[in-house]
């Protein structure tokens, strides 16, 4: 499904879609640590949407958010697992049971 780099961008119809967004800040160097295996994971799960949406700039879709980084899973549309901090293993493990 892609790697989608802005808020609000992702498919169109968000209840048929499975997807994995990083929520994080320019200034966590956790997370610019983990960007880059986040990017790379996206081409290896291609079933998966993978969404990046800084919570500095998009703060009306993050606003929740308590940790950087956070990453969230969602199945036809509803969020069914969370995963706070980085880990490239962690983070493939998560993305291989949901795919």
């Amino acid at each position: 499904m892609g790697f989608a780099s802005c808020c609000g961008q992702g498919p169109a119809s968000p209840s048929v879609w499975h997807s994995s967004p990083l929520l994080s800040t320019d200034w966590c160097r956790v997370c610019t640590k983990i960007l880059p295996a986040f990017c790379k994971l996206s081409n290896e799960f291609k079933n998966l949407a993978f969404i990046y949406a800084d919570i500095d700039e998009c703060p009306e879709t993050t606003q929740s958010i308590r940790y950087t980084p956070t990453f969230h899973f969602y199945r036809d549309g509803e969020r069914v697992d969370e995963m706070l901090g980085a880990g490239e293993e962690r983070l493939h493990d998560r993305l291989w049971l949901h795919s």
